[in-house]
């Protein structure tokens, strides 16, 4: 049976174990923006698409939600992600040469840094000594679980 590799707005509900409000205000830029890149919904009748990286967004961003940060936290590292996205060719090279995503807050403001090698190694050698607290997160670990999901899903 051949993978699915395009999604409709209630399989990556279904996937991500989210609302289909949840995914289509994020749609629609309610407070989020991530837009579909297969197809968006053109008029009555049409549906928004999805692919494999569209749901790798949606899961980042659930993720960094659950683990509560702020709207605008997701929204940066999202436009910190698009220009890497930019820079890189698409999302795939992004996240098959990023390992690990790092958010701190030196000097009142956030920064986020993508990060690349092992997970331990890569943060630990780039600290920095102003910040006192940061948050990791494994991004190789977020997309094995997106595939894992991918694979064992089922559409109704």
């Amino acid at each position: 049976m051949p993978e699915i590799t395009v999604f409709e707005l209630s399989e990556v509900a279904e996937l991500l174990h989210l609302s289909s409000s949840t995914v289509k205000n994020w749609t629609i830029g309610r407070p989020l923006s991530i837009q579909p890149s297969i197809r968006a919904e053109g008029g009555k009748g049409s549906r928004n698409l999805y692919g494999r990286d569209d749901v790798c967004l949606f899961a980042l961003a659930a993720q960094l939600t659950r683990d509560g940060f702020a709207t605008r936290t997701v929204k940066h590292v999202l436009e910190e992600l698009a220009v890497l996205k930019e820079r890189e060719g698409g999302l795939a090279p992004v996240l098959s040469h990023y390992s690990t995503l790092v958010i701190s807050s030196p000097y009142e403001r956030t920064e986020v840094q993508f990060l690349t090698g092992d997970l331990t190694t890569s943060v630990h050698e780039q600290w920095r000594t102003d910040v006192r607290g940061r948050y990791v997160l494994d991004l190789i670990k977020l997309v094995k679980w997106v595939e894992l999901c991918i694979k064992s899903f089922v559409p109704f």
